[in-house]
């Protein structure tokens, strides 16, 4: 998954996000949710993304933020940071807050540290 998001931070073909928007909008199957779509929408297809990653940070379920959360993590650091910061400063789930201080504190000048 990681290798497939890098590539698609330097070349996104068009049709791309057409079919992962689709299979983030898909019921989940066999009880797993398609986080790993939103995350490579959310490097590939960043502006895209937003809807679904804010839609997933607003859930009232722990495990649908987590997931937006993860996707945040993909975003641009300019799209990124205020989503995270919201969680780390707010979130009730202490495993959400935890990952989002986390990835918080890995920033630097040039990007992610970790």
């Amino acid at each position: 998954e990681e290798l497939v998001a890098e590539a698609l931070r330097l070349v996104a073909p068009r049709a791309g996000s057409t079919v992962l928007e689709a299979l983030v909008d898909a019921p989940p199957s066999s009880g797993r949710s398609h986080g790993w779509a939103l995350n490579l929408l959310a490097a590939g297809y960043p502006r895209d993304a937003l809807t679904h990653v804010d839609r997933r940070l607003a859930h009232h379920d722990d495990h649908v933020r987590l997931d937006g959360a993860h996707a945040a993590f993909e975003l641009p650091r300019a799209l990124a940071e205020p989503r995270l910061r919201g969680l780390a400063e707010a979130d009730a789930d202490p495993e959400i807050t935890e990952f989002a201080t986390r990835v918080l504190e890995g920033y630097d000048e040039n990007g992610w540290k970790w």
